[in-house]
């Protein structure tokens, strides 16, 4: 939990941040996070105008939620706050515009604000995975990555094509599976058992993406020109009422290229296509 705080609060750049659900991410990051970057600030006397905090979430309550928390755990700790209410937080003696930490919705516009920090809590869960709402989210993430380079997201992968899945393999990311703290870790086999899904386990606790209909050949590359020369032909023939099909491949370079065809026919009426 220590080493996910950290990847989130000690580097200033583009980062993914995925991790099993139970492990605390919005916890130790989020909001302590948050929290104890704040009340370093305030007593090393440093720049709080160098330390703002900008949190998306997808849900005003959840903003409420983990405002008060970090605001809770600031005046506990001894950090005068100038502001505190559901979606801002104000250190005393904080100038500018942009409040220490403020909380707005995914949904949000981010016009007029200039975070040193953006923090993208769950901006993607299981709950609404749909073309509209996956598009909202990358296009607020455009939006953010133009304000602030210094942007964390803390999630775990909930469709094969989120935000995560575009991001995993582009930005510098941490993963942090079940297994790592066994402590924390759910009975996944009580979970089988009990009837939930087994895509959702594995996207939730394994952070593994199984697409719709995965074979062993989505991840194909393709090439323009299936180059001439010796190959070697598979028919799949058909009776009728399915298909027949044939697979040419040869050697490519260090792998194979296959070209395929298929007809919605008898093997004995595609003889000319063959």
């Amino acid at each position: 939990q220590e080493a996910m705080r950290a990847f989130a609060f000690d580097e200033d750049t583009v980062r993914l941040l995925l991790g099993a659900r139970g492990y605390g991410k919005t916890d130790y990051c989020t909001i302590m996070g948050t929290a104890y970057d704040l009340y370093l600030a305030w007593f090393h006397k440093r720049e709080l105008d160098l330390h703002t905090n900008l949190i998306l979430t997808k849900s005003k309550s959840r903003n409420t939620a983990i405002v008060n928390e970090i605001a809770s755990a600031l005046e506990k700790n001894g950090v005068p706050l100038d502001k505190a209410n559901a979606s801002v937080i104000r250190l005393e003696g904080l100038i500018g515009q942009d409040h220490s930490v403020e909380a707005i919705t995914i949904k949000s516009s981010m016009r007029g604000r200039h975070p040193k920090r953006i923090i993208m809590d769950d901006p993607v869960t299981d709950e609404d995975v749909s073309e509209a709402m996956r598009e909202v989210v990358k296009r607020r993430y455009d939006e953010a990555f133009k304000l602030c380079k210094n942007i964390v997201i803390i999630g775990q992968p909930a469709h094969f094509d989120d935000l995560y899945a575009q991001l995993r393999n582009v930005i510098k990311t941490k993963e942090v599976p079940h297994g790592t703290i066994p402590e924390l870790d759910a009975d996944l086999e009580a979970m089988v058992l009990a009837g939930v899904d087994k895509t959702s386990i594995e996207m939730s606790y394994h952070l593994r993406i199984p697409k719709d209909g995965a074979s062993i050949f989505d991840g194909i590359r393709f090439i323009d020109h299936f180059v001439p020369g010796d190959c070697v032909a598979f028919i799949d023939p058909s009776d009728g009422g399915d298909f027949t099909a044939i697979s040419i491949m040869k050697g490519y370079m260090s792998g194979v290229a296959v070209k395929g065809h298929a007809w919605q026919k008898a093997w004995y009426h595609c003889m000319d296509e063959l």
